[in-house]
């Protein structure tokens, strides 16, 4: 019992002590639709420590049905390519077709200091259902200025499945990454609390 408490405080103490750091955030995609396809618009905020400037970036990746020649929309200051591999930080490792197109937005201003959103970014698709799909991001650190290279989840467009179903994007409830690594941390913790409680029985 006194080794599981012990565990258990060594667990909570490692939650306040490694604060989980996330990059740009896409918290809200929208889809509408536009000339007999539709809009893909993402929602973008910069964590609070954290700012973007000239050269950071973000990718969406494996974006099916990219309407070829339609306008991909972007904020001030912003720029947007395509391409079907990359651009992708190099802390990261998301999964990546070759064969479908990214978009990668990159800024190009002043910086823009955390807790406040990037803006709206959209780009047109053939296709209205989702998948989930990786977003990359880099930015950097208030605390030292160091880049800060990011991986989480996001809506895709992707093709009907062979049954003809498939379902319209969710509203955005993908758990913040900072929960994530947080569970990732705590649960090996928990798996040995278990471990030491039966061997002590």
């Amino acid at each position: 019992m006194l080794r599981s408490r012990w565990l258990l405080a060594v667990m909570a103490l490692v939650g306040l002590s490694l604060p989980a750091r996330a990059g740009l955030l896409p918290v809200n995609v929208t889809v509408l639709p536009e000339a007999g396809a539709y809009r893909w618009t993402y929602s973008v905020v910069i964590p609070t420590d954290q700012y973007v400037t000239s050269g950071d970036y973000f990718t969406i990746y494996d974006f099916d049905g990219l309407v070829s020649g339609a306008p991909i929309a972007t904020p001030d200051g912003w720029t947007a390519t395509v391409q079907n591999f990359g651009k992708t930080p190099g802390l990261t490792n998301p999964v990546d077709d070759p064969n479908k197109p990214n978009l990668t937005f990159t800024y190009n201003g002043d910086p823009i200091h955390g807790s406040v959103g990037a803006g709206n970014f959209s780009a047109v698709s053939t296709m209205n259902l989702s998948a989930d799909g990786m977003f990359t991001s880099r930015t950097h650190r208030e605390s030292d200025n160091k880049t800060e290279d990011s991986i989480t989840f996001s809506d895709i467009p992707r093709p009907t499945d062979d049954t003809g179903g498939g379902n319209p994007p969710p509203p955005d409830d993908t758990p913040e990454p900072a929960t994530l690594v947080l569970m990732g941390l705590g649960l090996p913790i928990v798996g040995a609390a278990r471990f030491f409680r039966k061997k002590a029985a």
